[in-house]
This record gives structure tokens, C-alpha cells and sequence, in this order.
């Protein structure tokens, strides 16, 4: 599906599971060529950080399945965390993406097709922030599944369980 300039933007229901970033960044795209405040563009930057995130959290997903199918438990462990990691800061950038947007739509007055525009955006950025809240639950009880129901526990940036530390040493 290809946006123009003009074109109001539509997403998909909600569905918790990974889906293409695709639309998404090309409607955030399209809304930076738009409006080119400052704060337009500090809410496209933290959306585009987003995507960023969840691109990671599914590739550290995708390698915890691969891993699975050899049974590498360890990595296992360590990928799942991550991706649950990158997730919860993907849902972290959304809602500063909402508080940047809420700042545009509020600094000046707006024509009828950008109101539009900021609507979707604001409708969009929901949608995201529940299917990646649902998201990031269907991963933690994989975690909980795979890792024998252990605790995520952070150290220094890292995610492991207590299982991948002993392994470790």
C-alpha cells in the first residue's frame, strides 16, 4: 500500500504478534515531511526509536526460536530477555512519541487535513502500545515457559536468569 502526501492514514486492528513496520514508518515519514516543527519532528524521531526497538526485540525473538529448534537453552534465555528488554523500551518510545505529538497538535493551529493527520497518529500510536504491551506478556510467559519459570533479572544493561549466570561460570 503506498501513502501519498494527502492520504489519510488506516492501520490494522490489533493483533498481538509481530507484524511489518512497513506502514507505519512510511505514514511517520510522510507526517515529517508534513510538519516540520521541532516538535513534530522530536515525536517522529521517538516513534521512528520505536520501530528501532521492536525491530530488535523480533530479530532477538527470531534467534530465541532458531535456538529453541537446536536446543540452546542458554541463548535461548539471553535472546528472549533482550527482546523483552527492547520491547519495553519500544512501549517506552511510544508514549513519548504521544507526549511530542500532544505537544504539535497543541502549539499552534492546524488545518483540517493535519488535525486528521494528528488524529491517526494518536490513534496509531494506541493501537501500537497495546499490541506491543500484549506482545511483550505473550514473551514473558514464553520466557517464564522456556526458562523454568525464573525470574528476568537485569545486570548492567544485561538480561539473564538466573540459570544462564550459573551456565556462565
Amino acid at each position: 500500500m503506498k501513502l501519498e502526501s494527502g492520504d489519510a492514514f488506516t492501520f490494522s486492528p490489533i493483533r498481538p504478534e509481530w507484524i511489518p513496520l512497513d506502514e507505519i514508518a512510511q505514514a511517520w515519514a510522510i507526517f515529517s515531511l508534513q510538519a516540520t516543527s521541532a516538535h513534530a519532528l522530536q515525536a517522529v524521531g521517538t516513534a521512528f526509536l520505536a520501530l528501532a526497538f521492536e525491530t530488535s526485540a523480533h530479530t532477538h525473538h527470531t534467534q530465541a526460536s532458531h535456538r529453541l529448534w537446536r536446543h540452546l537453552s542458554l541463548t535461548v534465555a539471553q535472546s528472549l530477555g533482550q527482546a523483552i528488554l527492547d520491547l519495553s523500551e519500544a512501549c517506552h518510545q511510544w508514549a513519548r512519541a504521544f507526549l511530542w505529538l500532544e505537544r504539535f497538535a497543541n502549539e499552534e493551529s492546524h488545518d483540517e487535513q493535519m488535525l486528521a493527520t494528528v488524529r491517526a497518529l494518536f490513534n496509531h500510536i494506541q493501537q501500537q502500545q497495546q499490541r506491543l504491551w500484549l506482545l511483550l506478556q505473550h514473551l514473558e510467559e514464553e520466557h517464564r515457559t522456556e526458562c523454568g519459570g525464573e525470574p528476568i533479572e537485569v545486570h548492567l544493561g544485561h538480561l539473564s536468569s538466573a540459570a544462564a549466570r550459573e551456565k556462565a561460570r
